[in-house]
Order: structure tokens, then sequence, then C-alpha cells
């Protein structure tokens, strides 16, 4: 099985990527929220998830995914940390074996 890390999964680009996941055979799908609450409405009370704000997290956390999917909105008040998670997500992908990372880039700025 693959295992992929959707971060932002409670976002709008972040539900839609986790459900389409979540329906493709092969695939072990965890999302990456920073609210429980929220997550379960909109993922489902059987929604595999890491709480935690993402900037947060450590590379062996994210190391442990085989493909992570970038859908994190900070908004354009913190777009400055979206950079900071491209830059700890190109580390954790040299650092490790991990085949992939994908950022959907929001354009809301």
């Amino acid at each position: 099985m693959t295992k992929v890390g959707i971060i932002g999964a409670s976002g709008m680009a972040g539900q839609a990527i986790y459900h389409l996941a979540t329906l493709t055979s092969g695939l072990t799908v965890t999302g990456i929220v920073r609210h429980e609450k929220r997550a379960k409405e909109v993922l489902g009370n059987s929604a595999q998830l890491i709480v935690k704000d993402v900037l947060a997290l450590d590379n062996q956390q994210l190391a442990k995914f085989d493909v992570l999917v970038d859908a994190f909105n900070p908004g354009p008040q913190h777009a400055e940390q979206q950079v900071t998670l491209a830059q700890k997500l190109v580390q954790v992908a040299a650092n490790t074996n991990m085949r992939s990372s994908l950022s959907w880039e929001q354009a809301a700025y």
C-alpha cells in the first residue's frame, strides 16, 4: 500500500483530493489537519488523521509517507507559511525515500 499524506485535508482542495484518494485502491490516506472537529465534519468520522499544525510536524512524521500532497492554504496574510512548508517538504524528500510530493497552490492571494 502506498501511504499518502494530504496536508490541509479539511480545506476545499484538500477535501476533494482526500475523497478521491480514498476511492483509489492501493492507497492508505491520512489527512494532516489543524482542527479535528472540522476534519471529521468534512471527511467523516472514520478518516485517518494527524491533528497538528503542519509547520510543527517534524521530518520523521512527514517521512513516513510515500507521497505528500500539499493543499495547505494559510491565507494571504500568512502566505510566507507556504514557502516555509515548501522548504520543509523539499528537505524531507531529499533526506528520505519519498517518491513524490505534490503542491496544490491555491490562487487566493
